[in-house]
């Protein structure tokens, strides 16, 4: 099975004019989440982590990025902000 566990973009306080992202962190909770299907699925999946916060791609890009893998599962972090 083919997983892409995504990281999506989002702003943390969008009230002070950031400019670009102001908020960026590794997606721990996600590479956790893949080192364990990984490891359970004793190599029968392939997982893939896509961090949207990392090398200032557009939305377009990372989009193309996930569907470009064809996924059979795509899973998302998510946050408040997000």
């Amino acid at each position: 099975m083919k997983i892409t566990l995504v990281n999506p973009p989002f702003t943390y306080f969008p009230k002070m004019r950031a400019t670009r992202y102001n908020y960026c962190r590794p997606p721990l909770g996600i590479c956790y989440l893949a080192g364990y299907v990984g490891k359970l699925g004793g190599g029968r999946h392939d997982v893939r982590v896509t961090d949207t916060l990392a090398g200032h791609r557009t939305a377009e890009e990372w989009l193309d990025e996930i569907a470009s893998g064809k996924p059979d599962l795509v899973g998302f972090s998510v946050v408040t902000p997000t």
